[in-house]
């Protein structure tokens, strides 16, 4: 190459960028200046194939300007004036570039150019520049495709409906396909496109609703902005359908919940809800919460059967009426022996019964029994199938009476009452043994300790035995409900001894066992990197709550197409491998840690991949 042709190539590199500033800030300047003039009017609308309708006087004036560019550089200018119109096409150097724009920008001002089309001067602009870029790289600039999904629709009582992408375009007439997709559709609706790669294909709709449709286009290298069409469809009214529920049964006394939420419109409509109680056992006086909300409740307050009805409107038409029954099956009585006594020896003890209870109002039998005395003791009941039976504390000590009643069906669960002559030794509850993750806050419950003689206790608790390096302490060990977090995994004693003011309980302990806690995958920051460069990934801020060793599992979710990268020394099981990336475009590693019983949750990192600098 000789140094003149390199000089030229420099200055056509560098006049390629200015035209192409210089293009845009025209088109710019066209579509924000002189709003009140129709040829910006025109401009603004974008249309495609509008006409260029240029007074011949202009045209004159353009080829002067053309002429006078086409100096010192080769160009080509080919002016066919007609009556009309005028059609320029030419090669153009920057300063002819500048002196067409400046000659259009004038016709516009002066309102001499009748009608001015940003697509027709986009089209100029592209044969301009795609030549100037031949002239380096021997390869043409291609341009975004423009979707149009068409127009907006209101439809009634039809099933089907057609779109229509066809006035999609491209600058350079290259051959488009196709891509709808929903944006957006009615709740419950299942709609589909016949085909969603064709140009006009069809909308099957199966609910009335607004549905909203995006189209993008692509040339065959590049996707469009997406375009979107608005379908508005009405379709005939139907009749809801109620649902009132299933079948309950329940026992006096409950609160019963009716369930309206299976009731349902085919057209999506909302519903209102109408219940009413039908049926109701005599002498019940069970009313609704609301008998307009979808799930009222009523108590169900006698026993025998209740059937509620439920009816829906979806605003224009009632559903036919849905019931449901609830049926109350026998509940067992209640025992009551009574409250605890503390008496003197030589006391003769009434016992009561009588705040057993049945629900259903039945009839009920006592069955008394002295399930402890203290040894030596010969106390005996005065009666077994009483109310109120008596006998005489002989001794010192704790004695415990039993009373079970029946209603006739069902026997109830036995009620205990304590008489007491003297303080007896509390009782600790240390609470049921627990699992719980490493980092949480463990509180224990002491609340279920008892004394017979119901004194008030006092508690102490200890951590009697903790993992390795655990520095676990009680936040108040004296408090009922003590708190201590877990530092570290393995297991926990607790110990519990209640103190009634006078003696120690015996101690109660309560095992708090670790759970595994999944690890957490740290895959790094993003990167930015070059084609050939060693990349080296960093998971070493992974980490296990458990201490729990790691190991590593690294892949590519996304690779640049043809691609054919892959981690090497170290590989995909270290926690910082590396890679060398083949191709410029984004790489995306996922990294998954195992902690030898639980996979993480995936995290990713993202490689933005430039082009070699050489290149």
């Amino acid at each position: 190459m000789t140094r003149t042709t390199m000089r030229a190539a420099i200055r056509t590199t560098a006049r390629l960028a200015m035209l192409c500033l210089v293009a845009c800030a025209f088109l710019a300047a066209c579509s924000s200046s002189y709003t009140d003039d129709p040829n910006v009017a025109a401009i603004q609308q974008l249309r495609q194939d509008t006409a260029v309708t240029l007074p011949g006087e202009v045209n004159a004036e353009l080829d002067g300007f053309l002429a006078k560019a086409v100096e010192d550089y080769e160009q080509g200018v080919d002016a066919q004036p007609d009556e009309a119109a005028a059609q320029v096409f030419f090669l153009a150097t920057r300063d002819g570039v500048e002196a067409y724009i400046d000659a259009l920008d004038r016709a516009v001002r002066n309102k001499r150019v009748e009608e001015i089309s940003v697509d027709t001067l986009h089209q100029q602009a592209v044969a301009i520049i795609q030549r100037l870029d031949s002239v380096i790289t021997g390869e043409p600039v291609n341009f975004a495709p423009v979707a149009d999904a068409g127009t907006d629709q209101i439809v009634e009582n039809e099933f089907t409906v057609q779109l229509d992408g066809s006035r999609s375009s491209d600058v350079e007439g290259d051959a488009l396909s196709f891509r709808w997709s929903f944006q957006s559709q009615p709740p419950g609706s299942d709609p589909s496109l016949s085909d969603p790669t064709i140009v006009n294909p069809a909308l099957l709709v199966t609910r009335g609703g607004v549905y909203e449709i995006q189209l993008i286009v692509n040339d065959g290298r590049q996707d469009s902005a997406p375009d979107s069409v608005r379908i508005e469809v009405t379709l005939p009214n139907s009749a809801p359908v109620a649902d009132a529920g299933p079948d309950q049964t329940i026992v006096v006394g409950a609160v019963v919940t009716l369930d309206g939420t299976e009731s349902s419109d085919i057209d999506g409509d909302p519903l209102t809800y109408s219940w009413s109680l039908t049926t109701v056992p005599i002498g019940s006086a069970a009313a609704l919460s609301d008998a307009t909300a979808l799930m009222p409740t009523f108590t169900a307050d006698a026993p025998g059967s209740y059937i509620a009805e439920l009816i829906v409107n979806d605003g224009e038409i009632d559903s036919g009426a849905d019931s449901v029954t609830i049926n109350t099956r026998n509940s067992a009585p209640v025992a009551d022996a009574g409250p605890d006594q503390s008496v003197a020896v030589g006391v003769t003890v009434t016992l009561d019964g009588s705040g057993s209870s049945d629900v259903d109002g039945d009839r009920l039998t006592y069955s008394w029994s002295l399930s402890r005395v203290p040894a030596g003791s010969a106390a005996t009941l005065s009666a077994t199938d009483v109310v109120q039976p008596t006998f005489m504390v002989d001794v010192r000590g704790r004695y415990e009476a039993r009373l079970i009643v029946s209603d006739g069906t069902t026997e109830s669960d036995p009620a205990v009452v304590e008489i007491t002559t003297l303080n007896t030794v509390p009782v600790a509850d240390a609470g049921d043994d627990r699992s719980a993750f490493v980092g949480e806050i463990v509180v224990l419950d002491g609340s279920d300790s008892s004394d017979a003689d119901n004194d008030s206790l006092s508690f102490q608790w200890a951590l009697i035995s903790v993992p390795n390096d655990s520095k676990a302490v009680f936040v108040d060990p004296t408090a009922m409900q003590p708190a201590f977090t877990v530092d570290r995994p393995g297991m926990y004693v607790a110990q519990l001894i209640v103190n009634d003011g006078d003696l120690d309980s015996a101690p109660d302990t309560a095992n708090i066992t670790t759970i595994n806690s999944p690890p957490v995958a740290d895959a790094g920051d993003d990167q930015e990197a070059r084609v050939g460069d060693r990349v080296r990934l960093d998971g070493r801020g992974s980490s296990d709550a458990d201490f729990d060793d790691l190991t590593f599992r690294w892949s590519f979710t996304v690779t640049p197409a043809g691609s054919d990268v892959s981690f090497n020394n170290p590989g995909s099981n270290s926690n910082r491998p590396r890679f060398e990336p083949d191709l410029e475009g984004l790489y995306v590693a996922q990294l998954i840690v195992n902690d030898g019983s639980v996979d993480s949750d995936p995290d990713t990192v993202s490689i933005r991949v430039l082009a070699d600098d050489d290149d």
